[in-house]
């Protein structure tokens, strides 16, 4: 986590360059595991936040540079790189001569890739990624490549009479859509729920309420999951959201950002027709390169044609809307246990699924009739296969419906 005294200092101005210099030092003598990505970014925006970045060549020094600091091979960097000496903080430099902006900006950013090599990138304790990973079920998993979506710290802050609101991350693929936001009591304090073991007051409760739903570029969507856990700083309390947008009809085609809502507080009963909401955006274009499409390969679904309405496959999340041609709503709930699989090409279980969102009502597509159905699928470990197999369960045990769907390459994969 972030020091928060050293943040404070940061954000009021009140260290000088060569400060900020030294605490850089400082988190370059770290081992990986204890160098603190967030103290780094916000040195990076003390520095220079618009500092241009250097030719390839001379990043990729920098990056042997910084790899061999963090492994501990050597001490020797680069010469195209900034001549550094390790000291502690809060020593203040008083005679070294300030390396260039760019130079140190390119330091920087290399750095933080170099740790995302490493495996410590993502060093939110508990986010968008890993909220619940020591829940002991609800099981998170994303593939490499899966931070690059996260936009992290804070995205929006409230100061109320008796709670501060933060949200503090989100991450958008073009589909699945997560929230953390944070409530802060000014008592220091949270409390257990009345005759309950696992569940919370809402710190500020009668200021805020609990957010049922979001507003998303003006549209509501609503929470595949939610859950909540204390934080780590005194009197917080941590929310997680996750929607799929298509899923529940959000559309945002050609958006090139998402303006969201948390409708956080209580109606006004004098206006019971508008909807206070503590707003933040975020990109609506994910990372050039990591986002896969699928399309139907083969059906086998009692005869009834297949085909893909909507695709996302991402380091954070799969979705796919499959069109039914034929099928109807009273077919579905009569022959269907709403459960699914997903296989891979020999046969054997790939990964986990469910169906996202509610289950369309008969639809039209392309000018067929029939019923569209959406399919959230768990990362697998790894990449995405080329290949793979949905299958809808059959609660009479007769065949499953099956359709295999081959997904496009990634762009860095299409261009060689």
């Amino acid at each position: 986590m972030i020091n928060e005294t050293l943040r404070k200092k940061l954000e009021s101005g009140n260290l000088t360059d060569m400060d900020v210099l030294a605490i850089l030092d400082w988190q370059l003598s770290l081992p990986a595991e204890e160098m603190d990505c967030g103290l780094i970014s916000e040195c990076d925006l003390f520095l220079a936040p618009n500092a241009p970045g250097l030719s390839s060549e001379q990043k990729d020094a920098l990056l042997a540079g910084v790899m061999a600091r963090i492994s501990g091979v050597g001490e020797s960097v680069p010469s195209s790189a900034p001549q550094r000496t390790r000291r502690q903080p809060p020593v203040k430099a008083t005679h070294r001569a300030r390396p260039r902006k760019a130079l140190l900006i390119a330091l920087i950013t290399v750095l933080l890739l170099a740790l995302a090599v490493g495996g410590v990138a993502y060093s939110v304790q508990r986010g968008v990624l890993n909220f619940t990973e020591d829940f002991g079920f609800a099981r998170m998993v994303s593939q490499e490549g899966a931070e690059e979506f996260v936009s992290s710290g804070t995205l929006a802050h409230l100061e109320l009479e008796h709670v501060d609101v933060d949200v503090l991350e989100a991450v958008y693929d073009g589909a699945d859509l997560r929230v953390v936001y944070s409530l802060t009591d000014h008592s220091g304090e949270v409390h257990m729920a009345e005759h309950s073991s696992d569940a919370y007051v809402m710190p500020g409760e009668g200021e805020v309420t609990m957010c049922d739903y979001i507003l998303v570029n003006g549209q509501d969507a609503y929470f595949n999951n939610d859950w909540e856990a204390p934080g780590d700083d005194p009197g917080q309390m941590l929310y997680y959201l996750q929607t799929n947008l298509p899923a529940w009809g959000v559309d945002v085609t050609g958006a090139e950002e998402l303006t969201i809502g948390l409708p956080m507080f209580p109606l006004d009963l004098e206006n019971p027709g508008s909807r206070r909401t503590l707003d933040f955006t975020i990109s609506a274009v994910p990372p050039e390169g990591l986002v896969r499409h699928a399309a139907v390969k083969e059906a086998s679904a009692d005869g009834h044609s297949v085909y893909v309405v909507n695709s996302v496959f991402s380091p954070l999340n799969g979705y796919v809307e499959l069109f039914y041609e034929g099928l109807t709503r009273e077919y579905f709930y009569a022959h269907m246990n709403t459960l699914c699989e997903v296989y891979a090409v020999d046969g054997s279980i790939l990964t986990s699924s469910y169906l996202e969102g509610p289950v369309h009502s008969e639809s039209e597509f392309e000018g067929k009739q029939g019923m569209s159905i959406g399919f959230s699928i768990t990362p697998t470990e790894g990449a995405w296969p080329d290949e793979m197999i949905v299958a809808l369960e059959m609660e009479d045990y007769s065949p499953d419906w099956e359709v295999t769907l081959l997904l496009d390459p990634l762009a860095a994969e299409a261009s060689e």
